[in-house]
């Protein structure tokens, strides 16, 4: 299994010290030497993505791996955040899978990146939510930072671990959309358009249906090795936008109550480690 997954599978029972032994270890070899040149860029994008979802769909029970494909789908020229369970023909046959947006892979490396800088200042992913506003695309992150702070070598280590919990954490719930039927039910709302963009299944499912997708997503996540901090994460931010864009209903229903859904991501997490696989 590739290092960044394992970097998000270390326990919360482990010791400080293991810990931060590991995270190191890791992303040196991901990322890159500590004595390197400074980076201003995430190296963590749609390939991150692809090999997290082939994992994911590998450690699916046969039966839910009947029910969705790992070939995720790129709209490379939408630069409206999205990510959506999705159906199409392929040379003649039905393909169930999810699809990314460029603007998503934006968005995710911008929280991933708030949610890094956030260990020297719990602020900073509310910062950034405030700028989010209802008619504008997701701004980036390190605007107006110092290159120093904001892409310093510790902080893109985390960025990373983050960016791939977030977009495993994703896939994982489309996936789940999927094979618990929920695409089946909603399809006949969920043509694409011209740039083959679906509308959001979130504003058309039920909460109890999305709560179902959540769980089942994050343990399909945890079995791979990718932990519920991304997640928690992006719902935190989310929670702190004073007022929610169009496209967030991407990423979570308009009504979901995510303080608590954040906290039984915590509980499964807790309970995983406690009891294993």
């Amino acid at each position: 299994m590739p290092n960044h997954l394992f970097l998000a599978a270390t326990p919360r029972a482990a010791s400080r010290a293991t810990l931060v032994a590991v995270v190191f270890w890791l992303f040196a070899t991901a990322v890159g030497r500590a004595d390197d040149p400074l980076r201003k860029g995430y190296d963590s994008g749609f390939s991150n993505i692809k090999k997290i979802a082939g994992e994911l769909h590998a450690a699916l029970e046969p039966r839910k791996q009947q029910a969705v494909q790992p070939g995720i789908i790129l709209l490379e020229t939408v630069q409206t955040p999205c990510v959506s369970p999705v159906e199409i023909q392929n040379d003649g046959q039905v393909l169930r899978t999810v699809q990314f947006s460029t603007g998503a892979i934006h968005f995710i490396n911008s929280v991933s990146h708030a949610k890094a800088l956030s260990q020297d200042d719990s602020n900073v992913i509310k910062a950034y939510a405030a700028r989010l506003a209802p008619s504008a695309l997701p701004p980036a992150l390190a605007d107006g930072m110092p290159p120093e702070k904001a892409w310093a070598f510790d902080v893109m280590n985390i960025q990373t671990g983050q960016f791939n919990q977030m977009a495993g954490a994703l896939v994982a719930i489309d996936y789940a959309h999927h094979y618990l039927g929920h695409y089946k039910k909603y399809a006949d709302h969920l043509g694409s358009d011209a740039t083959g963009t679906v509308p959001p299944i979130n504003e058309f499912i039920t909460e109890k249906e999305w709560r179902e997708a959540v769980l089942k997503g994050a343990k399909n996540a945890l079995d791979c090795g990718l932990g519920v901090d991304g997640l928690q994460a992006l719902f935190e931010c989310v929670e702190a936008m004073p007022s929610r864009p169009g496209w967030c209903a991407y990423f979570v229903p308009a009504k979901a109550n995510l303080s608590k859904l954040s906290k039984d991501l915590q509980r499964l997490e807790n309970d995983f480690f406690l009891v294993g696989k």
